[in-house]
């Protein structure tokens, strides 16, 4: 009796609690703005989950371009919408993950550049307006990208050919203000 007890106990999601679980998606550009002399860049990210009412959780992927670096970042993405009116919503994103980068400047250095890595994260404040079936997002906030990545001198000359060249690692920190518009299900 008490095994089938413990059975019928063990569904703790109600059907109409089902219904509440959605999924959701967005597809965001926009700009990554630097400090004079660092410019301003291309962000595009696409986030997937699901969204159980006012809170959404998902993982993304997306490209971004730095001065000398191009980014593709693998995160994780938090959402809550703080404020509803009627059927739109403001809302606060925490982003956060791991990005591979590559170098991207001319050889005029010398130098060759193993693949960065590094992490990324990100906290935005939006504003998400239903529109039929999809939503426009407009959202910006505070970027930060960490990349650690090595280099070499191209040319090295060792006579007794028994050496490698010197290797120099590197922990670049960029912070940026990013601006976003996308759509996306909601």
């Amino acid at each position: 009796m008490a095994a089938l007890s413990a059975r019928g106990q063990s569904d703790t999601i109600s059907s109409s609690d089902k219904k509440k679980i959605r999924y959701t998606n967005s597809f965001l550009a926009g700009a990554l703005l630097g400090k004079k002399g660092n410019g301003s860049y291309t962000s595009i990210t696409t986030i997937h989950g699901i969204r159980y009412n006012r809170l959404a959780v998902g993982l993304g992927t997306g490209y971004e371009g730095y001065t000398d670096w191009r980014v593709l970042p693998i995160l994780g993405s938090v959402s809550y919408d703080f404020v509803r009116i009627k059927q739109n919503s403001f809302f606060v994103q925490v982003n956060g993950g791991y990005s591979i980068a590559y170098h991207t400047a001319e050889r005029e250095d010398y130098q060759e550049y193993e693949r960065g890595k590094g992490k990324t994260f990100s906290g935005l404040i939006g504003y998400r307006i239903k529109a039929n079936k999809f939503s426009i997002y407009i959202s910006s906030g505070y970027k930060f990208q960490r990349i650690k990545y090595s280099y070499s001198p191209i040319y090295w000359w060792d006579s007794s050919g028994e050496l490698d060249p010197p290797k120099t690692t590197v922990q670049r920190d960029m912070e940026r203000f990013i601006v976003q518009i996308g759509f996306g299900l909601n």
